[in-house]
């Protein structure tokens, strides 16, 4: 394991790029993060790489693909490659997180809005018992509506452990998790296991960022604090393992295979 798989999103206003080839072993996956003011816009456009937008904070209009929208806290939108989209901060400081993907497969633009992905059962699942509980919602990915990416939310429960039992899809899939929703005094250890005796361990808080592009990858909360990142799942041969093979694609850790992913 070369370098740290650890990335802070930093903190200044405008379009960065947090994650990508040149400064991570990601491949494929990448990470922008877009900070903006109340009534400050941003249009961006992706001519080599499809595009998700994740709304972590403010109120933001979106216009993509002819269609305006209000996005807020925990809305999803899809940008396929070339389309072009922009957004207007509305309130507050606008923060939108956006998870990348190398390809030149065009699929089509939609949108989710997390009041609707919270109430379908095939969308929000409830994964573990006892205290690696956590609860899962989809974004993308399950029928194949990108052409690379899944995407989701974990949230876990007070100091419990998520990604548990501890399993790993280098072979087939990278993954980004970017963490948000934190208190300020809360953090998390992320332990990254590569299966030959190779260990690190990571402490994680608030708006950092974590690339997983192999490894076991169990992390675990602080007491009375709750982890919650947005995990993006990114297919290293989207012909031979399409984005809805995120799951199967998974390998418990020989040691745990006793507990119920």
């Amino acid at each position: 394991m070369v370098g740290s798989w650890k990335f802070v999103v930093p903190e200044k206003f405008g379009l960065y790029q947090v994650i990508g080839e040149l400064n991570s072993p990601l491949k494929v996956l990448g990470l922008y993060v877009l900070r903006l003011n109340a009534g400050k816009s941003k249009t961006i456009q992706f001519d080599d790489r499809e595009c998700g937008l994740f709304f972590v904070s403010g109120q933001a209009e979106l216009d993509l693909n002819g269609v305006s929208g209000m996005f807020c806290s925990e809305d999803y939108a899809y940008a396929p490659v070339g389309q072009s989209f922009t957004i207007h901060s509305k309130s507050g400081e606008t923060l939108v997180v956006m998870p990348t993907a190398r390809t030149s497969t065009i699929k089509q633009a939609f949108v989710r809005k997390y009041k609707d992905v919270v109430r379908e059962e095939d969308r929000h699942e409830i994964h573990g018992a006892l205290s690696f509980s956590r609860s899962i919602l989809m974004y993308g990915g399950m029928d194949n509506e990108m052409a690379c990416m899944a995407i989701g939310v974990t949230s876990g429960q007070d100091g419990s452990w998520t990604s548990w039992p501890p399993h790993e899809h280098g072979e087939t899939f990278e993954e980004i998790y970017y963490y948000f929703g934190m208190t300020p005094e809360g953090f998390g250890v992320q332990v990254c296991l590569t299966g030959d005796e190779e260990e690190t361990a990571y402490v994680i808080r608030n708006n950092c960022a974590l690339v997983i592009p192999y490894s076991y990858h169990p992390v675990v909360a602080s007491p009375g604090n709750r982890l919650k990142y947005l995990f993006v799942m990114g297919s290293k041969d989207k012909e031979k393992n399409p984005p809805s093979t995120y799951r199967q694609a998974a390998q418990v850790h020989p040691d745990f295979r006793m507990h119920n992913i």
